[in-house]
């Protein structure tokens, strides 16, 4: 049945008014906003294509969660439930699709190349996963007991270490003298009769490992001097957080020879402002010479020019600053920047819970407030032979003489003394009278 033209465009009008009422719609939706929640945002109904934040989440719920196709992503905004499904499905707005930093096959490639090294893993972790990669996760064939850890370790890598193959040695010593008389001790038994009869006795022999247990009484050694120890065994080119007192200590006790001297060979190295002190305390520990000079000399070259202002300096022991201050080979501009560097140390040893060396000005004030002599109390006569050590005639600038007579350290005797060699210099045309020159010695750069 054929139309009429009036009634095909009246029914062709009738469709497009449809068409523009349904955009009109979904125009005035899309610009429509919503309450999300409780809170004071807003959210569009529709989609927007710079919603990258938006994306990402969708692409994250698509290859981590359930992929079917029913899945609906679920917002904030009750209206929005399907969100996903129009955004996916709408050919007016098309959204660009984002990749995902950490696909699949990314995170797993990830998690391969993680390693022992990762400051996530523990000492105990971090051995156990080197020693199973190197031996292919063969099975142990002792297990040491030491500082509170269980380490298991391989036959293949015990003569590295003396202390490790002599325990081990012993210990299969003793557990082969246990079997032979066990296995005595129960063929006495034996009775002749069952062996008639057919019934043959097995001999019982252990396949666990051996179980090797080493006490320690260096409070410097720890789990992760340990561990490093312990890991330096299967590679030998691993390499610890810092090398100091604990490793050290730890290749001693295991009697890892190529290790202690890898070990002094880097602290010499290594010599800072903040290990100087430390590693001489450690030289003097286990009597090494060439360390003790190495540091010794550093202090000589820095003492006054980096170590004087650096925390470590309440660190450095009083022999070993006295013995710095006597030598002839300590570098300083002039005699006044050591008498700083005195001062600064003397301050941190009145005051050990100094976090940072406080400035030369609040140094000052605080030896200036005392009404007393410092020096002269019995709080300061230890520290006598230090500033005996100085050498004051040395000091020549009116400025640091005035800061000589504010700061109350030393006794009114020294200061008239060195006041008037000052004067009889002047006096004599300049020509100070030297009775001991290594003493007397202008220090000079």
């Amino acid at each position: 049945m054929a139309f009429r033209p009036h009634t095909r465009s009246m029914f062709i009008a009738s469709h497009h008014s449809q068409q523009n009422s349904t955009r009109s719609v979904s125009a005035r939706s899309l610009c429509q906003r919503t309450q999300a929640g409780h809170t004071n945002r807003w959210q569009l109904a529709g989609a927007l294509g710079s919603d990258l934040l938006g994306q990402a989440q969708i692409q994250r719920a698509e290859e981590f969660g359930d992929k079917s196709a029913e899945r609906k992503i679920k917002s904030a905004d009750p209206m929005a439930l399907h969100w996903h499904e129009d955004a996916t499905s709408c050919t007016q707005f098309p959204l660009p699709r984002l990749v995902h930093p950490l696909t699949a096959s990314r995170r797993t490639r990830l998690c391969k190349d993680v390693t022992w090294s990762s400051k996530l893993d523990t000492p105990e972790e971090q051995f156990c996963i080197l020693s199973r990669r190197v031996t292919q996760n063969a099975k142990p064939d002792a297990v040491l007991e030491c500082v509170g850890v269980r380490w298991e370790l391989h036959c293949s890598i015990l003569s590295g270490s003396e202390t490790l193959s002599g325990l081990y040695t012993n210990s299969k010593r003793q557990r082969d003298v246990q079997l032979q008389e066990r296995d005595a001790f129960k063929d006495s038994r034996v009775n002749r009769s069952q062996c008639k009869r057919g019934l043959v006795y097995r001999k019982w022999h252990p396949s666990g490992p051996l179980i090797l247990r080493l006490p320690v009484k260096d409070a410097s050694i720890n789990k992760q001097s340990l561990s490093f120890a312990l890991r330096t065994l299967y590679d030998p080119e691993e390499r610890p957080s810092e090398w100091g007192e604990a490793v050290l200590s730890t290749a001693a006790l295991l009697g890892m020879s190529n290790l202690f001297q890898k070990c002094l060979k880097e602290m010499l190295t290594n010599i800072s402002s903040a290990t100087v002190c430390s590693f001489h305390n450690v030289s003097c520990k286990f009597k090494e010479t060439i360390l003790q000079r190495a540091c010794e000399r550093w202090l000589e070259l820095f003492l006054v020019t980096e170590l004087s202002w650096h925390i470590k300096l309440k660190d450095l022991p009083f022999d070993l600053l006295l013995k710095t201050l006597l030598s002839p080979r300590l570098f300083t501009s002039n005699e006044y920047e050591v008498l700083r560097a005195v001062l600064n140390w003397l301050y941190l040893q009145l005051n050990p819970l100094r976090q940072t060396v406080p400035a030369h000005s609040t140094i000052i004030t605080f030896f200036s407030r005392e009404t007393a002599v410092f020096l002269e109390q019995p709080q300061g006569q230890k520290y006598i032979t230090i500033f005996q050590a100085l050498r004051m005639h040395g000091i020549t600038e009116r400025q640091h003489l005035q800061e000589l007579q504010n700061i109350r350290v030393l006794p009114e005797s020294w200061l008239l003394h060195i006041l008037s060699n000052h004067y009889h210099t002047l006096y004599s045309g300049g020509d100070m009278v030297v009775t001991d020159f290594s003493k007397q010695a202008i220090r000079l750069e």
